[in-house]
């Protein structure tokens, strides 16, 4: 299971879809989140120019004006979508998986404005009691946990702190990225990063995808990065051939 989530600020360049595209067609994802939009209508001509295949069922959260949009994307051969929520900043799928289990995932983009992220906590208590044990939610927050994850940040702003007692309270895991510490910047001369962007996971949905990388895609277009939850098992190669020489001297050696 392969898992992307990426804000690319804005679907209306064939440029940047086709680098989205690309991004797609490399890593392979099942399901592909793509944020920010900016479309109030997406149809089935906008997501082919994203997809990498005719094989796709999507849900998507309107954009508001030119702000906003949320498009969750996936392999219907690979994921079996038995339900969906579109909230005020998400966008949730129940997944069938192998028959066994079920399991939801949710992608959102934070409200930039403080004044709004009340409302986006409580949307996020809700999905919780919702979705339940086996939940992985992952998108833009537009908000990071403390000042490590703010780089030249030296307060705490009320904002960090409520988004942190929200991820305990709900008793979200919090992976780290294992390929680096920000996924967002501004690109000028004393930059700003931050880690705005990222993957939280319950514990029940640990039981089933025991083994999972939270990493970090590199940037092509946008001012933010793909992000990347893989729950394959680390591949070392093939396996090293070994030969004993003593086996030379064995009796039944030609047979």
């Amino acid at each position: 299971m392969k898992i992307c989530s990426w804000n690319i600020r804005g679907g209306g360049s064939s440029r940047r879809r086709e680098l989205v595209r690309t991004v797609i067609r490399k890593e392979n994802p099942d399901i592909f989140v793509v944020l920010e939009t900016k479309k109030m209508m997406v149809d089935r001509r906008f997501v082919a120019s994203l997809w990498k295949s005719r094989f796709v069922d999507w849900v998507t959260l309107p954009a508001e004006g030119r702000s906003g949009g949320i498009l969750v994307m996936w392999d219907p051969r690979v994921i079996l979508v038995t339900e969906n929520l579109i909230g005020d900043f998400s966008v949730s799928i129940e997944i069938k998986w192998k028959d066994e289990f079920k399991w939801w995932f949710t992608a959102v983009y934070g409200p930039c404005k403080p004044r709004q992220r009340d409302f986006f906590w409580d949307e996020l208590a809700g999905l919780h009691s919702i979705c339940g044990e086996r939940w992985c939610i992952g998108g833009d927050f537009n908000v990071v946990r403390n000042l490590n994850e703010k780089m030249n940040s030296n307060s705490l702003t009320p904002s960090m702190y409520c988004f942190d007692n929200l991820i305990q309270e709900l008793e979200l895991y919090d992976p780290p990225l294992l390929n680096a510490k920000f996924t967002w910047s501004n690109f000028r001369i004393n930059p700003i990063c931050c880690r705005l962007d990222r993957f939280f996971v319950t514990r029940g949905w640990m039981d089933i995808f025991p083994s999972f990388r939270h990493t970090v895609l590199p940037r092509i277009t946008s001012d933010h990065n793909p992000i990347l939850l893989d729950t394959a098992r680390l591949r070392w190669g093939p396996t090293p051939f070994r030969f004993e020489n003593a086996w030379l001297l064995h009796h039944k050696l030609k047979e």
